[in-house]
């Protein structure tokens, strides 16, 4: 009996997942391009879900390519500009780096895309409705986090020209077919440490 009762559980909890409505993505681009300006971007360029935004003040210009994947249920932050690892002095230094950084930050993180360009990214979800409030916070410490690291990453580079992605380049990780996935940071092989006796 008490067999019966779990099963009949179990049937019950599986039918009503079945049911249960699909996550759509909380976010429309007409809703999105008012939460990019009203965190103080401008649009330079929008094609179909990807916005190419740019903040400037108080420094060079820091360009954020905002991807609404409804695929992926997110909102994916994605900026360049810091240079790419075959032109950094010593890769070890660079990545070493990249990896401490990537330990100390709140939020997002700092990545190796296909063509060995080094990018920084946050991913938010939508499966929830997101406030513009939200959104212009992320947003922002996004555009801190860049202003504070592009120049000691630039200084591993090599103080290299950076040149920006094409605009109609979508994100390394943007799940179109035939593009190889970024490389992690986190992935890259760590340089040996001293141990401390």
């Amino acid at each position: 009996m008490a067999r019966r009762r779990s099963l009949m559980f179990v049937a019950v909890v599986a039918l009503a997942l079945l049911t249960a409505p699909v996550a759509r993505a909380a976010l429309t681009m007409e809703r999105l391009r008012d939460y990019v300006q009203k965190a103080g971007a401008k649009i330079d360029s929008a094609d179909g879900n990807l916005l190419v935004t740019s903040v400037s003040s108080g420094g060079p210009r820091v360009e954020i390519r905002v991807l609404n994947d409804s695929t992926r249920h997110r909102i994916g932050l994605y900026a360049y500009g810091f240079g790419n690892v075959a032109d950094a002095k010593s890769a070890e230094s660079l990545f070493e780096y990249l990896l401490v950084a990537n330990s100390e930050l709140g939020t997002g993180g700092f990545f190796i895309d296909k063509d060995r360009d080094v990018g920084y990214k946050l991913l938010l979800d939508t499966r929830d409705t997101l406030s513009a409030q939200t959104f212009q916070i992320k947003f922002l410490a996004m555009v801190a986090v860049i202003r504070a690291r592009r120049p000691a990453i630039l200084k591993l580079v090599g103080g290299a020209s950076t040149r920006e992605k094409p605009t109609d380049q979508p994100p390394g990780d943007a799940g179109e077919s035939g593009t190889e996935p970024e490389v992690p940071v986190t992935m890259v092989q760590q340089v040996p440490r001293s141990r401390r006796r």
